[in-house]
């Protein structure tokens, strides 16, 4: 929304950007220069310009894109999906596409589905115009990489992973080993639920509380500072014996490490932070070349 006085400056831009102006008549005609009554807004035009404009909202199309980025290279085949767009109560009666967000559109029709190939290294965006029919219309981006993108690097497994000694009678420690320096933090996880992280510099954590009636999968997984998760080192425990079956122990492959560890149920063990919880005596031995 803009008054009248304005209007011609913005209209180049709403047209660059897929956007409306809305103008309105500012002031009331004054009847004399000399009054000392100050001027005020034409508030019926200003109502009438907001409630156009928010019809325009209420009423425009949705446009979707399938996926939120795209990635290719030059001479591959895109496929630009827009099919979840929508419009209540109207139809859609024209799709623009826009394939390297220049503002002008390269092909216009009623495709919300279309391929496109690229010749050439290209990084920049696709743009997406769905018009209706009750003349309302609204667009949609995502980027677009072409013979550009560089996957960003995530942190290494951190292994070895061990189940070292207790610290103390009821708790025993999961340490690991950095295999970078791209962990701001450490992701333990659980059976694939995440109980929570700890922070970069640290090596080890405590654990307690684990229910031993089944296998259970302890991991841990660092997490950069832009929030990127990367590959985890994994320790699987066997389910406990039950009751008065007896000391037998069970062997248990780590990840990344040449130890083999051995489970004797019987102990309650404590967690570090308090994320979790296990039941059982830990004994390491080590592989002999």
């Amino acid at each position: 929304m803009i008054s009248t006085f304005f209007a011609e400056y913005y209209y180049p831009l709403a047209t660059g950007t897929d956007g409306i102006v809305v103008p309105y008549q500012e002031l009331v005609p004054q009847p004399s220069m000399l009054s000392s009554e100050p001027a005020k807004p034409a508030l019926d035009s200003a109502r009438e310009a907001l409630t156009a404009a928010m019809e325009h909202i209420i009423n425009r199309p949705v446009a979707l894109l399938a996926n939120p980025e795209y990635i290719a290279n030059p001479g591959e085949s895109i496929r630009f999906d827009a099919s979840a767009s929508y419009v209540v109560d109207s139809e859609i009666s024209e799709v623009a596409w826009d394939f390297d967000g220049d503002g002008a559109y390269d092909r216009l029709g009623a495709e919300l589905v279309v391929e496109h190939t690229y010749p050439d290294a290209f990084d920049g965006e696709v743009r997406v115009r769905v018009r209706a029919a009750n003349g309302t219309f609204t667009v949609a981006n995502a980027p677009v990489h072409i013979g550009t993108y560089i996957a960003p690097v995530k942190p290494g497994s951190p292994t070895p992973l061990e189940l070292g000694a207790a610290e103390s009678g009821d708790s025993i420690r999961l340490s690991w080993e950095p295999q970078d320096q791209l962990a701001a933090q450490w992701l333990i996880a659980v059976n694939g639920v995440n109980l929570g992280v700890t922070d970069g510099d640290l090596q080890s954590v405590r654990i307690s509380d684990i229910d031993r009636a089944a296998a259970t999968e302890l991991s841990v997984a660092g997490v950069t500072a832009a929030g990127l998760v990367g590959e985890a080192a994994t320790i699987t425990l066997g389910p406990a014996n039950d009751a008065g079956a007896g000391p037998a122990a069970e062997e248990i492959a780590v990840t990344g490490s040449d130890a083999t560890l051995s489970f004797i149920p019987g102990l309650v063990f404590l967690l570090l932070g308090t994320l979790l919880v296990i039941s059982a005596q830990v004994v390491i031995r080590r592989h002999r070349a």
